[in-house]
């Protein structure tokens, strides 16, 4: 059992690369000494057709990470940290894994579907996922883009759950929520990756995670379950198409029912 008491934690996290992953690494690095990295590393997007609607949503959702978190600096040498392709996590025997095996708390963030013996472990562990999307209503793949794109910008979150061995469907520990004002849509979803990660780095701080009781991902509560295959040219054009207007996104962010969500976390600008 863990005891609340000794300090700093121990703490490893599984993670990617990009600008977000990077400044929730910092982050926790400023909370303990004792920090184990894995990254999986993922190019940045890049379309060979620069007039690609792909091209430009991915290019607005680059801007705002970069506005949010900075770019993607070098880590300091602080913490003990292990790269590896995107994908391979779940290749690696728990042998390899040791360095960061070890540990107290257990979260994963961006890295891939974590599967085998690691994702038993980390089961046993009661490891903590950050699921961007509002589950049980959205999950698998792009769910913040598939909210807004169903005119749902008051599902726009992240779901901090506890690691299964299904895709974002472990008992949920809290919602984070935006709930401030936004300029522009792309802000939605990074404002609240931020407030997903402040929240987990706050709860550590303070010891809720540890006393925080989880709840039921309700499968029965599913509204959309999307996949990679789905996030097509034809439906950003669709997406483009609606221009939705961002005062009435900010209504429907800042006039959200609560009732929809467990333990809401949220941030106010």
């Amino acid at each position: 059992m863990f005891n609340r008491m000794t300090l700093p934690y121990k703490i490893t996290i599984f993670t990617s690369n990009q600008p977000r992953h990077i400044s929730f690494i910092k982050s926790l690095q400023r909370i303990t000494s004792n920090l184990s990295v894995v990254i999986e590393s993922k190019n940045t997007f890049n379309s060979d057709d620069k007039n690609s609607l792909y091209n430009k949503y991915f290019t607005e959702m680059q801007l705002s990470e970069n506005k949010i978190f900075g770019e993607a600096h070098l880590l300091n040498n602080k913490s003990e940290i292990l790269f590896l392709a995107m994908n391979d996590l779940s290749k690696l025997s728990l042998d390899r894994l040791s360095f960061a095996l070890q540990s107290d708390i257990y979260i994963v963030f961006g890295s891939s579907f974590i599967k085998g013996e690691l994702c038993n472990f980390l089961i046993s562990k009661k490891a903590i996922n950050i699921h961007m999307g509002s589950a049980p209503y959205y999950r698998g793949a792009a769910c913040n883009f598939w909210a807004l794109y169903d005119n749902r910008p008051d599902m726009v979150g992240a779901t901090i759950h506890y690691l299964s061995k299904g895709l974002d469907s472990g008992p949920i520990i809290f919602h984070a929520l935006y709930n401030g004002t936004v300029k522009n849509i792309a802000d939605l979803g990074m404002y609240s990756v931020k407030v997903a990660q402040d929240s987990i780095v706050s709860s550590i701080k303070n010891g809720n995670i540890f006393s925080l009781k989880s709840t039921v991902n309700n499968e029965d509560q599913l509204i959309r379950y999307s996949t990679k295959k789905e996030f097509s040219e034809e439906i950003i054009k669709e997406y483009y198409k609606a221009k939705r207007n961002i005062k009435e996104i900010n209504y429907k962010i800042q006039n959200r029912d609560l009732k929809l969500f467990y333990n809401p976390m949220m941030h106010y600008n």
